[in-house]
């Protein structure tokens, strides 16, 4: 594959997804929807994390991104 894809539904499965892709070079994109800690994982698993619009504020509490 030239991109992997995962969402953050099955966390376990998509960290783990975005782990055997990286792992061979391959781009990992996500969209990330939960706000809760353990999801935070899989943003560090994947290359580029699609954020849904009320989630960096959720995370970060920064309301100047």
């Amino acid at each position: 594959a030239r991109l992997v894809h995962v969402d953050d539904v099955d966390l376990d499965a998509s960290i783990e997804a975005a782990r055997l892709a990286r792992a061979t070079g391959t781009p990992v994109t996500s969209d990330i929807e939960r706000t809760t800690e353990d999801v935070k994982a899989l943003i560090a698993a994947v290359t580029i994390p699609i954020f849904a619009e009320h989630v960096p504020l959720a995370l970060t509490g920064e309301t100047e991104l």
